[in-house]
């Protein structure tokens, strides 16, 4: 398998499902990804192995961004209005393909210090499946 380098990932944020050049997030200086499956115990008493089974429930993501503020970018100025509607996440970490994630904002800050940029982070969680981009 080839390595990849982070630094031409894109990651776009919109209010809709197809999105255009002006959703890409602006400043991204880190992503997150992870996608996880409920594991369900199903397990009984008659079995006599002495060993847990399990099975796959439900799946879920959870999406963190972290970028470099810029209060004139329309996706980061999307991610601080917390809502209960979803916005769709695409990340591409090739800068081409990926996946769009339907998603809610579920927390968002926006921190600085003395030495440094002002910087924020949101963080979402998947609301629907995942949908492959190219």
């Amino acid at each position: 398998m080839a390595s990849i380098a982070a630094h031409p990932a894109e990651v776009y944020v919109a209010a809709a499902d197809e999105q255009d050049a002006n959703d890409l997030l602006v400043g991204l200086t880190e992503f997150t990804v992870k996608d996880s499956t409920t594991v369900l115990d199903i397990s009984h008493m008659s079995d006599t192995t002495g060993y847990k089974k399990r099975m796959s429930g439900l799946t879920d993501v959870s999406i963190s961004l972290s970028c470099v503020w810029d209060a004139t970018d329309a996706p980061q100025l999307l991610l601080h209005v917390l809502s209960s509607t979803s916005v769709y996440c695409s990340i591409l970490p090739d800068g081409t393909n990926g996946y769009a994630y339907p998603c809610l904002i579920e927390s968002y800050e926006v921190k600085g210090e003395i030495d440094g940029l002002i910087e924020f982070s949101a963080s979402l969680v998947g609301n629907g499946a995942k949908v492959a981009k190219s």
